[in-house]
């Protein structure tokens, strides 16, 4: 792909090169000779006027290309490995700032992970985290009854830091490798020297990347999102038939049934597929369901 880019820009290069002397020489000369000098640079503007348009589709096409990569490379959400966890340190002006960081799923479980490490170093000075679940691209609008992906959810603390000097640049370094699912806690041992605002946003988001860039490579996320729906009672079987039809959607095994015998069930499956699997439900019940 750079290659061709490269070609494509060469290739326009040389072509107003081409315009661009001849007109050049057309201006430095008499009218009676400039006549004559556009006449004989005529060939050039021909052969430029027959493989301009190749070339600008070639470059258009290319532009869309790219363009089209970028912004799928853009939407993929990236996590550490689940179940193992990373831990680095980096040394500031005798303080020691330990950074560890693991896959999590939920707030509770992150939670959890920081109590574990506030116990494992008993005698840090401040235990600052960075946290993030979720996605960026949640969508929940009014004419959304189920959301396209779980809501983000973003939290930090700075522990007794001075505001802003140590959750908000660990969860920056989250934010900067584009993951997901993950915690990050740094753990400072105080070394006697004061570092000033500055140097502890630099100490702080410095440990946390130096952690999150030791845990590559990532592990590419694919969003899941659970929801409820209710059908009547003789729309039961549409509910499994669409299950059986997107590929890993799945019931929670949790189905209650109402005194009218409708069937309310919790439903897992990627993100992708919510908007296929509602819209063939929809068609199945002839309308007659609803979203929790």
């Amino acid at each position: 792909m750079r290659r061709s880019l490269e070609l494509s820009c060469l290739a326009f290069a040389i072509m107003s090169s081409f315009r661009g002397a001849g007109r050049m020489m057309s201006n430095a000369l008499p009218p009676l000779d400039r006549r004559r000098t556009t006449a004989s640079w005529q060939p050039f503007y021909c052969l430029e006027r027959a493989l301009s348009p190749a070339f600008r589709n070639f470059h258009q096409s290319t532009t869309l290309l790219l363009s089209s990569s970028s912004t799928s490379s853009s939407q993929q959400q990236q996590t550490l490995v689940p179940g193992a966890e990373y831990e680095s340190e980096l040394e500031v002006k005798k303080s020691r700032f330990i950074g560890y960081a693991k896959h999590v799923s939920s707030w509770d479980e992150a939670s959890e992970y920081i109590a574990n490490i506030k116990k494992l170093h008993p005698k840090g000075r401040h235990w600052c985290f960075g946290f993030r679940t979720g996605s960026s691209s949640f969508s929940n609008t009014e004419d959304d009854a189920v959301p396209t992906s779980e809501p983000l959810n973003e939290r930090c603390s700075d522990d007794g830091e001075p505001t802003g000097t140590a959750g908000a640049p660990i969860l920056g370094a989250i934010q900067g490798e584009d993951l997901t699912n993950v915690v990050c806690v740094v753990v400072r041992y105080f070394g006697g020297i004061k570092l000033g605002a500055g140097g502890l946003i630099r100490a702080y988001g410095g440990a946390a990347r130096q952690v999150l860039r030791e845990a590559a490579p990532y592990q590419i996320v694919i969003p899941k999102m659970t929801f409820s729906v209710t059908v009547p009672a003789n729309f039961i079987g549409a509910v499994y038939d669409m299950l059986g039809q997107i590929p890993g959607a799945t019931s929670a095994g949790d189905e209650s049934y109402g005194v009218d015998g409708s069937l309310t069930v919790s439903i897992t499956c990627v993100s992708d597929e919510v908007e296929t699997f509602r819209n063939g439900l929809q068609d199945a019940t002839r309308g007659q369901v609803s979203y929790h």
